[in-house]
């Protein structure tokens, strides 16, 4: 299965959250996210230079001897070790392509290594003069780590969760369900009560034309200069009462009168086919993407449960901070 980008990407906000941001995208790459966050990798810069800012230092990890030998030191800066991961990082930065598969002598060679050794002795010389007290810097750093840390959270969550069986499993569900929908094309009339539906329908059996009928009496005014014309609509994305009564109503025909949210409706459908869905190499990135979406929207919402965020005290009472919604307002029935 092809490799997923982080949760988040470059932020824009600094060089410290730019390279947050391509240093997080490397944490899925060959090395592999659960191995960084252990220990070793390519946020291991980063987080070396902010683990100060907030909370205090974060523990060390234990050795690993296992990705010792995957992750081996190229180079030490002081006491600071530059890791092969820490140098094919530096290449995600330098936009070198294919930077996950180089090996050490490449990157030695690019010129890669050394870079990445100078943002060390730079890092220990600004700490050095005190930058790192500097308000802005503290703030940034203290961002980088945050960032850092949350998207690792996002990221295990959706590789754990998002899997290729699991895509195949949302699309095989949703074949199974197309064999029993139907796409339609529906024309429509509302109104505010019964009674007058009940009129138009007299005056339907009697002759009238139904899209004659809409564009003088209908109360959508989205449709009714076009007839009630509501284009192609699927039979699964309506309401059940609606669906009930359009299910097996002929083509041509006027529904009973329905009431609805916004009043009551005569339909009557033009057109209906079957669902077709595309090939699923054709909507695999979308089903992914969709169920990512819903794993973030998941996890921020357990952080949010497990960490109560409140309002400072500074008498604001903003109410309850919105997730991100997924959710697209469809036509109201």
């Amino acid at each position: 299965m092809k490799k997923r980008p982080s949760i988040w990407t470059r932020s824009g906000i600094g060089p410290v959250l730019g390279y947050c941001g391509l240093v997080t995208h490397r944490a899925v790459g060959s090395v592999g996210l659960r191995d960084l966050v252990l220990g070793a990798g390519a946020m291991a810069l980063v987080l070396t230079a902010a683990e100060k800012a907030v909370d205090g230092p974060l523990a060390a990890p234990a050795p690993n001897p296992v990705l010792e030998a995957r992750d081996p030191v190229l180079i030490a800066v002081g006491t600071t070790p530059i890791r092969l991961s820490d140098a094919r990082a530096q290449a995600v930065i330098s936009q070198v392509s294919d930077a996950e598969e180089l090996p050490a002598p490449d990157l030695f060679q690019t010129g890669l290594v050394g870079e990445a050794a100078d943002q060390v002795a730079l890092a220990k010389l600004a700490e050095a003069r005190g930058l790192e007290d500097a308000l802005e810097v503290r703030a940034q750093l203290a961002l980088a780590r945050r960032r850092i840390l949350s998207s690792a959270l996002l990221d295990l969550a959706v590789n754990r969760e998002v899997t290729e069986e699991q895509v195949r499993a949302v699309y095989d569900a949703e074949v199974a369900a197309a064999a029993a929908d139907q796409t339609l094309i529906l024309r429509r009339i509302q109104v505010s009560s019964m009674t007058e539906a009940e009129d138009i329908l007299t005056r339907l059996g009697n002759g009238a034309s139904f899209s004659e009928m809409a564009r003088r009496r209908s109360l959508d005014m989205s449709t009714r200069n076009q007839g009630g014309d509501l284009g192609k609509v699927r039979l699964s994305d309506l309401p059940p009462s609606i669906a009930d009564v359009l299910y097996d109503l002929p083509v041509g025909d006027v529904s009973i009168p329905v009431e609805g949210q916004e009043g009551w409706y005569l339909m009557t459908v033009d057109a209906r086919s079957e669902v077709r869905l595309p090939p699923f190499e054709d909507v695999h990135e979308s089903i992914e993407r969709r169920l990512r979406d819903e794993v973030v929207t998941k996890t921020i919402a357990e952080a949010r449960a497990a960490v109560p965020i409140r309002m400072a005290g500074n008498g604001l009472d903003a109410g309850p901070l919105p997730l991100m919604s997924l959710q697209s307002a469809g036509r109201t029935w």
